[in-house]
């Protein structure tokens, strides 16, 4: 495929190509590479290739050859280059095409020197002789035979037919010879081989075998019969090929008598049944395999004896009666039963077995021994001995063909019985009084003699063998390497120190005077190309130190193991609140951190980097150390994967979280926790929550009651008296990947994230945040702000890295634990291996703690926070206002309907207590449904639409010109089918709009178009990030880093909702009318920089139905009476204009945008329809 697809415009060796990205060659770049090379050396001639190819394939059926392998394929190479010579002399090249293009240069070389020492004519006569040498010596071809079996290709065609076309091959008699005067015969083998059915061939054929021989040795000169198909292979030196050769054996002179006796018997004029024909069921057990071993053996003895006697006489044998089966044919029966024989009324059909002499006929019985001997060993019957009758009973004479009956032997399971696991009853536990103690309390019982805390024996060792990176003095040849690369850079440095560690080995350099630590930073690619590395990471500061640190990758990476860092005192120490094992250090030092000082932790790598196994490692650490009463975990868990280990385990406040919305209610009860917890860290006037443990249990080791001050008694329906304090636990909320529960629930999940970020630290509340998506919008800047502790592991490019740490470094890391950690109260981040943690292990410690007790689960943490609740304690709205009252919407249609504001009036018309209508009317003010409360009590409603647009008619002269200047506007349906590149243009298009006159990008777009492939959603997706900083020096696009970043992160944006609702068209066509506010939110929070404006003018743009808050479209809001500033830009100005324009929507049934533009056009600058008509022409928003 790589010859037949080679295009000379792909890159190569032999040519310099100008596109070194796309290659059209079907095996891809490295096809293009060798189809290259070989065309480049050989020229046509390489087409031969796949013959040769095929010839060696065909090698795999016809393995025997008159050449050996190796002298073949070196006669390939000579034939291949003779072939290149003659495509040189006698194939014309284009006259823009080079000299050696046909024949290679190889061909050309050859060709031409050859051509000009002895001519053409004489060139090609001596590359046909030795292209017929190479043939007939390396290929083994019989010329001769080959032509004779041309003229026997109909004949050979009629055999593969299956059409017979043998002779029959008459053979000489020949006297019988005297025992005396017997020589030696030649046997042939037999033509057809079962290696499947050698060994039941052998039992079944072990007497009829010599009857086989007995007939060669009658006809010796027995000519092999040959068919013309062998003829014609043989021709091509194949035929022969498969014949063995067998040497002249002699027939043993015992045999002259034994074996007619044996063929008199079986040609007996009665019929035969084979007891073996007789199907039955094979035992699982057969005790006589050992008897009838030793009876064979015997036999064996016997037979050797037999040599030296003298023959015995056929009749002699013959028995007058049918014999009694001995007890070794009763294992031949059973044995052909399970190779699957079956019920018949004839002798079995026999293939005979190759013969090497007449003696090894019963070969096969010695096969059946090494059979027997993989069986059962039991043996229960003695040995019997056997003699060379029994044999005879393999063919049992019989007056009439009949089935000979067989008692069956109930058959077995080879499958071992189930035993009853309760069959053997545990002791049972008793009390004093001998009674019977409940499960339950037998489970207490047996809990009291377990450890509080699992053992670390639960955890693997480390491997006691492992070798060290680097010796001393490969140590000292690497340093010796990287100062002599460093000097080729022009950079003087001298090796001080090296300090290997479990994964690299940090090399410290002192520079040279005035050699900047950047200018090593910028070779760093250069110096890991230079010294063959997979990557090196530069240390500009290493604290403490006047030197710069140099990291190169182990050869063989070293395993950390949990327990190496779990068995150090600083995690035995009692002062660290929540203690985790984060890894070894460059020099191979643990590190560990505290969790309550950190306060929180972020945690962000892509795929394979070693992210869930790095919480797993926090986890375990935690469990290790600290019971239940101590430590409370809330696990969230979007893959429903990662985590579900961790269930049932007693540290949970409830199961591992999976729904999404679940994750916003555990987050929403955390946030309450907090402010309880606040208000007990006021009350008892302590900072924090150790401090206020402390009190606690001073308190219950003095035996006073605390009640809980937090506590009202209506809030609990059951429960009438205060509870008693008690120590608070740690609260450790883990999300494994917190981004996918950002782009479920939405900017809620992001705001109680934000709380819990800011105030939770005293309280005693955790978060552990885990990404494998460390962009902006799920990484912001204010959770970055109040998460300082940071672990990053390897990421894709280095704004990944700088999203995470603020700085590069964590594109360089070599993955599956590689990590910068980022500790509590440092500046630098340092670079950890992470510790390795197997699901066993996992298993283990959580099956150790299931032991130890279950979960006592908060059932309140899985309320939905966004219910209507008097209470609405941590229960938010998405502005951060409290919860609506449930009959917010029916008092709204009230006030629309009947232009009555007051409390008194909604009142009356609900039945609601003063203090709820009264919230209820301040709720509207809120929302900007109604204007202030004047001196009276009463709010008046927002302008009604009709005085505006009045207004706008008397403007702009009538009905009939103001519908002129309305926007065009699309259906669903046309939205739905706008093509994924028009919408990504289209975004792309009002980004970079932003900020520059329009006009500019709108000349310049068909550049953009033709730089970004027509905006090719699959096509730019698979970009690599070289192409993306390539455009940074593309004059046909805006050169600005951001607006190319916030294009790459559009394409994944429209790419996923293509994936997820057919196409983009269809997501914006399907979304509410109602809901503007929610799809701007959406693009702001999804999309990249389509916040604000730029996100509705899009929308306006590609024809949804959109309104558009412009300078003079505020004002007319404010004329109407609604209280917003001119530039609104809160949540709550948000929803109060999308509210004001869903009310003028429902009365005037006018699309939105027709509102917004009658709105603008009822105040400012009164331009002409004319002037207004020619600017829509260029830009219709």
């Amino acid at each position: 495929m790589a010859l037949v697809t080679y295009n000379p415009f792909d890159p190569g060796w032999t040519h310099l190509s100008s596109e070194t990205r796309m290659v059209s060659n079907a095996m891809g770049a490295s096809g293009a590479w060798v189809a290259d090379f070989l065309i480049g050396f050989f020229g046509q001639a390489t087409g031969l290739i796949p013959f040769l190819c095929l010839i060696e394939a065909s090698m795999i059926w016809w393995p025997r050859s008159y050449v050996s392998p190796m002298f073949r394929r070196i006669g390939y190479v000579f034939l291949l280059t003779i072939v290149a010579v003659i495509c040189f002399i006698f194939i014309d090249q284009p006259t823009d095409a080079m000299s050696n293009a046909s024949g290679g240069i190889v061909g050309f070389e050859i060709g031409r020197s050859l051509v000009n020492v002895i001519g053409v004519i004489y060139a090609t006569i001596s590359l046909g002789v030795m292209i017929f040498l190479l043939a007939t010596l390396c290929f083994g071809i019989r010329w001769l035979q080959m032509i004779r079996s041309v003229w026997q290709w109909p004949v050979a065609l009629k055999e593969m037919l299956g059409y017979s076309t043998q002779k029959t091959i008459q053979k000489a008699p020949v006297k019988p010879v005297a025992v005396e005067a017997a020589e030696p015969q030649t046997i042939d083998p037999p033509t057809e081989f079962d290696s499947q059915n050698f060994g039941l061939n052998d039992f079944e054929s072990h007497s009829t075998a010599l009857e086989q021989a007995v007939a060669k040795h009658e006809h010796p000169h027995e000519v092999s019969q040959q068919t013309a198909t062998d003829d014609f292979l043989r021709g091509f030196g194949m035929a022969d090929e498969t014949k063995i050769s067998i040497p002249n054996l002699p027939i043993h002179p015992t045999l002259e008598t034994e074996v007619p006796a044996m063929i008199r018997l079986a040609t007996e004029q009665a019929e035969y049944v084979a007891p073996e024909s007789i199907s039955q069921p094979v035992p699982d057990e057969i005790p006589e395999h050992t008897s009838w071993l030793a009876q064979h053996r015997d036999w064996k003895a016997k037979n050797q004896a037999a040599e030296v006697q003298p023959p015995v006489s056929a009749e002699a044998e013959k028995p007058a009666v049918p014999l009694e089966e001995p007890p070794e044919a009763d294992v031949f029966d059973r044995l052909f039963q399970s190779l699957g024989s079956s019920t018949s009324h004839a002798p079995p059909k026999v293939n005979p077995p190759p013969v090497e002499s007449v003696s090894s006929s019963f070969t096969g019985l010695d096969v059946f021994e090494r059979a027997v001997s993989s069986l059962d060993k039991a043996s229960a019957k003695p040995a019997v001995p056997v003699t060379f009758e029994s044999l005879q009973a393999d063919f049992v004479k019989v007056d009439s063909p009949s089935l000979v009956t067989v008692d069956l032997v109930e058959e077995t399971s080879a499958v071992a019985n189930d035993f009853e696991e309760d069959s053997v009853e545990d002791d049972v536990l008793v009390d004093a009084n001998g009674r019977r103690i409940s499960h339950s309390f037998a489970t207490v019982e047996k809990r009291k003699d377990l450890s509080p805390l699992p053992s670390m024996d639960l955890l693997d060792r480390p491997d006691p063998h492992r070798k060290v990176s680097y010796s001393a003095d490969e140590l000292r040849s690497l340093a010796q390497l990287l100062e002599i690369k460093l000097k080729e850079f022009n950079i003087k440095a001298e090796v001080v120190d090296a300090q290997p560690g479990p994964v690299v080995t940090r090399f410290e350099l002192d520079l040279a005077a005035g050699i900047k630590a950047s200018k090593v930073t910028g070779i760093a690619r250069d110096l890991a190309r230079s010294l063959s590395m997979a990557s090196v990471r530069v240390v500009e500061v290493i604290p403490g130190k006047p030197y710069i640190g140099i990291e190169i990758p182990n050869v063989r990476r070293e395993m950390v193991r949990l327990i190496e860092l779990l068995e150090t005192n600083e995690y035995r120490d009692p002062k660290a609140l929540i203690s985790m094992a984060m890894g070894k250090d460059i020099a191979g030092r643990p590190v560990l951190t505290d969790l309550a000082k950190a306060p929180h932790m972020l945690v962000a790598g892509t795929t394979g980097s070693g992210k869930s196994v790095a919480v797993n490692a926090m986890l375990l650490s935690m469990l290790l150390k600290y019971t239940p009463l101590q430590l409370r975990l809330i696990l969230i868990d979007p893959k429903q994967l990662e985590l579900s280990n961790y269930n049932g385990i007693p540290h949970l406040l409830t199961p591992v979280v999976t729904d999404m919305k679940d994750a916003a209610s555990s987050l929403n009860w955390c946030v309450g926790e907090m402010e309880r917890r606040y208000k007990l860290l006021s009350i008892f006037k302590v900072r924090n929550a150790d401090a206020f443990n402390q009190k606690v249990e001073e308190a219950i080791a003095n035996g006073e009651e605390l009640i809980d001050p937090t506590w009202k008694v209506d809030d609990y329906a059951i429960q009438q008296t205060a509870p008693r304090l008690k120590p608070l636990p740690m609260i450790v909320v883990v999300a494994d990947e917190f981004a996918d529960m950002i782009m479920q629930v939405g900017k809620k999940s992001e705001d109680l994230i934000q709380r819990l970020a800011q105030k939770s630290r005293a309280a005693g509340i955790h978060l552990i945040l885990a990404t494998q998506r460390p962009s902006v919008d799920v990484i912001t800047g204010l959770i970055k702000a109040n998460i300082p502790t940071r672990v990053a592991l390897r990421v894709n490019s280095k704004i990944d890295s700088r999203t995470i740490l603020d700085e590069g470094g964590a594109e360089y890391l070599l993955g599956h634990g590689d990590m910068l950690f980022l500790g509590p109260g440092k500046n630098e981040p340092e670079r950890v291996h992470g510790a390795f943690i197997s699901d066993d292990e996992v298993n283990k410690v959580c099956d150790a703690w299931r032991e130890r007790g279950s979960p006592d689960y908060v059932d309140e943490i899985l309320t939905p926070y966004d219910d209507d609740t008097e209470k609405g304690q941590g229960r938010l709205l998405e502005d951060g206002g409290a919860a609506r009252d449930a009959m917010f919407d029916q008092v709204v249609s009230f006030v629309l309907e009947t232009r009555k504001v007051s409390a008194s009036a909604i009142q009356r018309k609900f039945s609601l207590g003063f203090n709820r209508a009264a919230r209820l009317v301040d709720q509207m003010e809120e929302a900007g449904i109604i204007s202030p409360m004047g001196a009276n009590d009463e709010g008046g409603m927002a302008q009604s639409f009709d005085a505006i647009y009045q207004r706008a008619l008397k403007r702009k002269g009538g009905e009939a010109v103001l519908n002129q200047l309305m926007p065009t506007i699309l259906s669903p349906t046309e939205l739905a089918n706008i093509g994924d590149d028009r919408y990504l243009s289209m975004m792309t298009k009002g980004i970079n709009q932003a900020g520059f006159h329009w006009q500019v990008i709108e000349n310049k777009w068909p550049q953009f178009e033709e730089a970004f492939y027509g905006f090719d959603v699959e096509r730019l997706a698979h970009l690599p990030d070289e192409a993306w900083e390539n455009y940074l020096a593309d004059a046909r696009v805006v050169r600005n880093w951001q607006k190319i970043s916030a294009l790459k992160e559009n394409v994944m944006f429209v790419r996923q909702l293509a994936q997820t609702h057919g196409s983009a068209g269809r997501f914006f066509a399907d979304w509410p009318q109602d809901d503007q506010f929610g799809l701007l939110q959406y693009l702001k929070k999804h999309g990249s920089r389509l916040g604000g404006m730029t996100g509705a003018f899009f929308l306006r743009r590609m024809g949804k139905d959109v309104y558009l808050l412009s300078a003079d479209v505020c004002v007319a809001l404010q004329q109407a009476g609604l209280d917003i500033p001119q530039n609104p830009t809160s949540q709550k100005d948000l929803k109060a204009i999308g509210q004001l324009f869903n009310q003028w929507h429902q009365q005037t049934q006018l699309p939105y945008s027709h509102l917004s533009k009658i709105a603008a056009y009822s105040v400012g600058e009164n331009y002409d329809a004319d002037y207004i008509l020619e600017k829509m022409g260029q830009d219709e928003s």
